[in-house]
């Protein structure tokens, strides 16, 4: 019988109690609570074999239990919108072509039915309550499914030392086709209050971490949800490491066909991470792979590609049906409705054309095949602005192919012809201007590509930052706040351009935790890039008469909460990528001070969810109060009610069994 200090959790409990006796009519044995967690940093490298440091926060999930004779398991939902389901135990299905609560519940059941090979396990009510935001980054899907490994362990009387838990949990949550390397269950059985923890695979263990005084964490949810098993976002990355170890292991003789993580290679190799960089750009190009390269590069057939390597959701064009169409649909959302309410405020229509778009007809400058530029002319329209949009767009839709077909024969590139164009865009204040930024988006059929040397770059880069975060805490150097915050920062840009997890809404959201850190000297503060973040972009000097350090003037001094442009870069002044470069959105006048975040990244998965970031205690209450000003407060980014959108957390404990008295 644990010992509950907690109010709250005393609080829960207790009415949890009463619903269960309302809903089953009888009282639970006992209680099974399992925390989220937040990765402080190594993100999308636990199943490339490499070490990450999580820490638990408060939110949890949490089960009240009656085991009963008979042979049905009925699970409910404190939340209405997860309906009842009840199932034989002898009968466990999971259908994870479907997106049902349920199912993680069902990953951890069968998991430990399974481990012990039980035919007639026992059934039992369950009552669910999770304070945990859904598709949020913070691992509801594994903590509700480590919640119900322990909840099936308990009931059937069995023994498992906590890392075998974590190690059957995490097989188990493939059940329902995520992909992932047992972080998430890892700290959610491993996790000790006050502690973050650096986790190691292969075998599993995990050594405390002690987190440097005077700073908290803060979790900010962007708002954007994203289910790791609604999506084949995260089992394409999954695939695209797995091709990269192969191909690396070929390039360096290694026996490639059993090599299936990015660190196996490494370990054969006997060679550090930065020599691991240095193979990786001799070993990969940056292009895009396709299907018939990769077997070029292994000596093998495409079906033996499909067959035996590949993975169901990687086999066709459905990356390019979910990411792409998912990214359309939001940007045609988000323009038709800031349209309206902006129309009377724009004078102007600046069409940002892409290099890649083929400008004004005239032979375009390729970059990268594998990374298209924002570089190129800049058209001035007058008039109404839905008028000008639509008629442009047509005038592309009809020139683009022709175009691009007859440059790419010159040039001897390969692209997919008919791209449709879809729009991007930022609004900015009155008397400024409209920028619309036109990009090509691959047709939905179109057949995958894979970006082994970035997915590859990422996870050696980030698992030595991992490994220079875990240093810098154990030595304490004085400004250690201060490299762990730029060892974060670097850790979101690789996720945000060699991993491509993040999103518009999780970058605006890093920019504005930032941002509050600038605003030194004498001077305006930076203008932001808010939500696309691909590229840094220079403040230009007081004495600077490109037009867009006009604009940049102009804004600085708006007062308008919505005091945002994206500028192009100014060509009296270099830019530069200084980590010290930051941006967000605020108004003008604030920010002064040093009253932003260190350092701050995505966590989770990515493609939505939360950031995290790590912030002085002392200016922790103005950092909430500005983020949530800058980006909750009169929009559109709100959580569900009773849902924590910003909250400062620190290192809790693991799973926990509470008996009834």
């Amino acid at each position: 019988m644990c010992n509950l200090k907690d109010s709250t959790l005393v609080f829960r409990l207790l009415k949890l109690k009463e619903m269960f006796k309302s809903k089953f009519g009888s009282i639970p044995k006992f209680y099974v609570r399992a925390p989220g967690r937040v990765n402080i940093i190594g993100e999308h490298i636990d199943y490339c074999g490499y070490s990450v440091l999580p820490m638990a926060v408060e939110q949890d999930m949490l089960i009240a239990v009656e085991p009963v004779e008979t042979y049905i398991l009925q699970l409910a939902n404190t939340n209405p919108l997860y309906p009842d389901f009840s199932t034989s135990v002898n009968n466990i299905q999971i259908d994870k072509t479907k997106l049902l609560w349920h199912n993680y519940f069902l990953c951890g059941f069968k998991g430990i039915q399974e481990h012990f090979g039980l035919c007639d396990p026992t059934g039992m009510n369950c009552l669910v309550d999770g304070t945990i935001p859904p598709s949020s980054g913070l691992s509801s899907s594994s903590a509700l499914v480590c919640c119900a490994g322990l909840v099936t362990l308990t009931v059937l009387g069995m023994r498992l030392s906590k890392v075998e838990l974590a190690e059957i949990c995490a097989k188990s949550e493939r059940y329902v086709g995520t992909e992932g390397g047992g972080m998430d269950q890892s700290i959610s059985f491993l996790a000790e209050e006050g502690t973050a923890k650096f986790i190691e695979f292969s075998p599993l263990r995990a050594t405390d971490v002690r987190l440097p005084s005077g700073a908290v964490f803060v979790i900010a949810n962007s708002c954007v949800e994203m289910n790791k098993a609604a999506t084949s976002h995260f089992n394409i990355r999954v695939m695209e490491c797995r091709l990269a170890a192969k191909l690396l292991a070929k390039h360096k003789s290694l026996q490639w066909d059993k090599v299936l993580r990015l660190e196996e290679v490494q370990a054969q190799l006997g060679i550090s991470l930065e020599d691991m960089l240095l193979v990786t750009d001799d070993a990969l190009h940056p292009e895009p792979y396709s299907p018939e390269e990769i077997c070029r590069c292994l000596g093998i057939s495409l079906e033996e590609l499909r067959t035996q390597i590949l993975s169901a959701n990687t086999r066709d064009g459905k990356r390019g049906r979910e990411e792409e169409d998912e990214k359309k649909r939001r940007e045609e959302k988000s323009f038709d409705e800031m349209r309206e309410r902006r129309k009377a405020d724009v004078c102007a229509l600046t069409v940002l054309m892409d290099t890649r778009m083929h400008t004004n007809l005239k032979k375009p400058q390729h970059t990268q095949p594998s990374k298209l530029t924002t570089k190129g002319q800049c058209f001035e329209l007058t008039g109404d602005i839905e008028a000008a949009v639509t008629a442009q767009l047509k005038t592309l839709r009809k020139e683009d192919s022709r175009a691009a077909e007859e440059s790419d024969e010159k040039n001897g590139i390969s692209v997919e012809r008919n791209w449709p164009v879809a729009c991007s865009y930022v609004i900015v204040p009155r008397r400024l201007k409209l920028q619309l930024l036109l990009t090509p988006h691959p047709d939905s059929g179109k057949v995958p590509v894979f970006k082994l040397y970035q997915r590859a770059k990422h996870v050696y880069s980030e698992a030595a930052r991992v490994l220079q975060f875990r240093k810098v805490c154990e030595d304490s150097p004085e400004d250690a706040v201060a490299q762990l915050g730029e060892l974060m920062n670097q850790s979101h840009r690789s996720c945000r351009d060699l991993y491509e997890c993040s999103c518009p809404e999780l970058d605006q959201l890093v920019d504005i935790c930032r941002i509050m850190e600038q605003g030194r000297g004498e001077g305006p503060p930076a203008v932001p890039f808010p939500g696309w973040g691909r590229r840094s972009w220079c403040q230009p000097s007081p004495r600077c008469s490109c037009p867009s350090a006009s604009l940049y003037r102009d804004a600085a001094t708006r007062e308008s909460q919505l005091a945002l442009s994206a500028l192009r870069p100014c060509p009296e002044k270099p830019q530069r990528s200084s980590p010290a470069l930051q941006h967000g959105a605020r108004q003008a006048g604030q920010g002064r001070g040093t009253s932003g975040a260190q350092g701050s990244r995505l966590t989770g998965a990515g493609w939505g969810g939360c950031t995290v970031s790590l912030v002085p205690e002392d200016v922790l209450p103005g950092f909430l109060a500005r983020v949530h000003a800058a980006y909750y407060q009169g929009s559109e980014h709100s959580a569900a009610p009773g849902q924590h959108s910003l909250f400062a957390t620190k290192p809790g404990g693991g799973a926990l069994v509470f008996l009834e008295a």
